[in-house]
């Protein structure tokens, strides 16, 4: 499980994810804290402090443009595309027959 802290809402959110994902994350951990050290932000900016809101924005949009760049115009925010991706990973549980309540 991920515990996300102080999310927007100052609520914490529990999120679970497979094995190899926590063995993945926990080699980045590993090769992140050497290069940079040790910080309470699984992506820090340089410093290790967390990049700004309008940092985030800013770099989404630019690789939205990159990536689509016939709606270049249309602005995309962080909460659409993880509200997007969270919405096609749910439907595919189910459509699979995956008990949704199983998880904490």
């Amino acid at each position: 499980m991920i515990l996300v802290r102080k999310n927007k809402t100052h609520k914490e959110r529990r999120i679970p994810i497979s094995e190899e994902l926590t063995h993945r994350l926990a080699e980045y951990i590993d090769k992140r804290d050497l290069i940079a050290g040790s910080s309470p932000y699984l992506f820090p900016a340089p410093g290790g402090i967390s990049y700004s809101p309008r940092w985030l924005f800013r770099n989404v949009n630019s690789v939205w443009r990159l990536a689509c760049p016939e709606k270049k115009d249309l602005p995309v925010h962080v909460y659409n595309l993880r509200h997007r991706y969270a919405t096609t990973v749910m439907m595919q549980l189910i459509n699979s027959g995956e008990n949704l309540h199983k998880f904490p």
